[in-house]
């Protein structure tokens, strides 16, 4: 699956119609605060929702922040590997979005970005 990510030769067009999508979400419009993650190559990009955060003054907490407080973003947006069609995710293998996501408040949206080509069955 990594292979493939990376071998789409149009990421950066497809990841900018992901995240206009994205930011039509009622829940992302709504957020006072995002948890995001800063793209690795292969992965859907987001430099767009992160200038679109900062330009909206909505508050953008990241995996590498220090002060990291689970209950402070409504919405999650992270990134998989893979993802089934019932929502499951394949991440990376660290565990990181494993450990964190069940800290979240009971109220917050979780949205995985993937590219059509990353949900399996």
């Amino acid at each position: 699956m990594r292979t493939l990510r990376k071998s789409l030769a149009d990421r950066g067009q497809r990841s900018a119609v992901i995240v206009e999508h994205l930011l039509g979400l009622e829940a992302v419009r709504a957020a006072s605060c995002l948890l995001a993650y800063e793209s690795v190559p292969g992965e859907v990009e987001t430099s767009g929702l992160v200038a679109w955060c900062r330009s909206n003054d909505v508050g953008l907490v990241m995996p590498e922040d220090d002060e990291l407080v689970p209950d402070r973003f409504d919405v999650s947006v992270v990134p998989g590997t893979a993802f089934t069609t019932t929502g499951r995710r394949l991440g990376q293998g660290g565990g990181w979005y494993d450990r964190l996501l069940p800290l979240r408040r009971a109220d917050a949206v979780t949205i995985g970005l993937a590219f059509r080509e990353q949900i399996v069955v």
